[in-house]
């Protein structure tokens, strides 16, 4: 994930069957007075060691009374946030301050000093813009950055098959699946953040076009007119305003790579090796940026024999008719010092065409370009 410019956080879950949920409140002192938490000790180190950035602390099991102790509790998370670093240790709003199970779907009395403690917060997905404002306000007057205010989206909402009540999530009715950008779009208006629950809910979801339906959630292509799913009835998936408001549309990009190297083969997790299909994200290299379908142009990026990158145009524009024409497409976004030692290498080869064609290939900001 770092490789693509994102964190990489740990999970630490406490669920209702768990055991011993007392023990990260217990703090011990070393000969000079110095107090520290061992769970927390030993967080921060496999942190260090398997090299992921920090955590989202989410504690869905009350503590016993007799053990409660909200002054240890936000030691604990403050630690943490010291050690890790501002934004890389994530609140969950499940557990408040009153030792409750006590959902409150955005920022409030009950949860604010958590939320400080551990410098960021995703809440539950049932809030309204109207909470979101007020939870912005709490926030700062906590010196907690809007952008460390995360705000739960269940994207499972938009289906009707559940047993038992059924999930919601903003906009109502629509909201998650593929209206699921509607929602980022709302809170990237607010100025804070969005969490998404269960992204892989097309795969998990679907029996057949699962990629298809994945990319009308984050690009605004149409959605497939033939959908097998277990909601009755089906088209509930299709929301009127999925294709003006594609996730990717207010998400921020990540600039990929790091400030001095950025590499790229362009292979993918999944590939056909030795005639078997493989997977593994571990070899994934950093992939071209996704698109929305506003921006589509007759480039199209596409996955090879043998799950190498191909890039070609569009069959309608080999048509003798075209003269001339120039598509442009910005692959990568990078975030690199150039002091003027900046190197830089690129392969690339181009298949036989009959139309006459040339390939240039530029780094803006650097005043470097190849053809």
């Amino acid at each position: 994930m770092h490789r693509n410019g994102i964190k990489s956080l740990g999970a630490f879950l406490v669920e209702p069957q768990f055991t011993g949920i007392e023990r990260i409140l217990e703090r011990s002192e070393d000969g000079r007075g110095n107090a520290s938490y061992p769970v927390a000790d030993q967080l921060i180190e496999m942190a260090k060691t398997c090299g992921f950035d920090g955590y989202l602390v989410n504690l869905e099991k009350t503590f016993p009374i007799f053990k409660w102790n909200l002054l240890h509790l936000i030691g604990f998370l403050t630690q943490l946030r010291l050690a890790l670093g501002e934004g890389n240790v994530i609140w969950y709003d499940a557990l408040d301050i009153e030792n409750s199970i006590n959902y409150q779907n955005g920022v409030t009395d009950l949860n604010v000093s958590l939320a400080q403690a551990a410098g960021a917060i995703i809440t539950n997905y049932k809030w309204t813009p109207e909470l979101v404002q007020s939870s912005k306000e709490l926030a700062l007057s906590y010196d907690l950055k809007p952008c460390n205010v995360i705000f739960g989206v269940d994207i499972w909402a938009q289906n009707t098959s559940f047993d038992g009540p059924r999930r919601k999530t903003w906009p109502y009715p629509g909201g998650g699946g593929t209206g699921t950008g509607r929602a980022v779009a709302k809170l990237a208006e607010h100025g804070v953040s969005s969490g998404l629950f269960a992204p892989a809910w097309s795969y998990e979801h679907f029996s057949s076009k699962q990629e298809a339906i994945e990319k009308t959630m984050w690009t605004g292509e149409p959605l497939p007119e033939v959908i097998a799913c277990a909601c009755q009835p089906s088209e509930v998936h299709d929301v009127s305003f999925y294709k003006d408001f594609p996730i990717l549309r207010s998400a921020l990009e990540a600039p990929a790579g790091s400030k001095s190297f950025f590499y790229t083969d362009f292979s993918p997790a999944f590939r056909h090796h030795d005639g078997a299909n493989t997977a593994q994200l571990g070899s994934q290299s950093v992939l071209p940026r996704r698109f929305t379908e506003e921006y589509k142009d007759p480039i199209l990026l596409g996955q090879g024999s043998e799950g190498s990158l191909q890039v070609q145009l569009d069959t309608d524009l080999t048509k003798s008719s075209v003269v001339r024409s120039v598509h442009e497409r910005r692959i990568f976004n990078l975030h690199m010092h150039n002091a003027g030692t900046l190197e830089a290498r690129i392969c690339f080869s181009k298949q036989e065409t009959p139309l006459h064609m040339q390939v240039k290939i530029v780094m803006n900001g650097t005043g470097m370009s190849w053809k």
